[in-house]
């Protein structure tokens, strides 16, 4: 009786030693299938080396009288300047800018005796990033 107990005590701690061992090695095998399937997952996430040309529209209102052929609109890719921007010409009148404030070029040049509230928006030097409105001052 005493052996066959020897031989189950042997047997049983053999099967608790060898669960001990298996219990880490399983543990760092998935923590090492969940670090690589990360690794995979955010590699390929990675930016492109493409990029993606955004156009912006830009209106220009040129507030000369308020009639049909008095806005131009013009295409312009995100962050670069405006190519040919409109030149506006008004008989008796001064242009001195666009504004993105619609209330610094009133169309009455009487009305823009006052400084403008915002400061003039240089198409010629500031690129354009999103649509925008353009209004043309005039003054006399």
């Amino acid at each position: 009786m005493v052996i066959l107990k020897k031989i189950i005590m042997k047997q049983f701690f053999d099967h608790q030693r060898k669960q001990a061992i298996r219990r880490p090695v399983v543990g760092v095998v998935l923590s090492g299938i969940i670090i690589l399937s990360c690794i995979g997952i955010f590699s390929s996430c990675s930016k492109s080396d493409t990029a993606v040309d955004r156009t912006c529209t830009v209106t220009f209102i040129l507030n000369q009288t308020n009639a049909a052929g008095d806005t131009v609109i013009v295409e312009a890719t995100a962050g670069a300047l405006v190519k040919d921007p409109p030149v506006p010409v008004r008989a008796g009148f001064t242009f001195k800018g666009w504004y993105t404030n619609a209330a610094d070029a009133n169309p009455d040049p009487a009305k823009n005796t006052a400084a403008p509230k915002f400061p003039e928006y240089d198409i010629a030097t500031k690129p354009i990033y999103l649509d925008a409105i353009l209004y043309a001052r005039w003054v006399k």
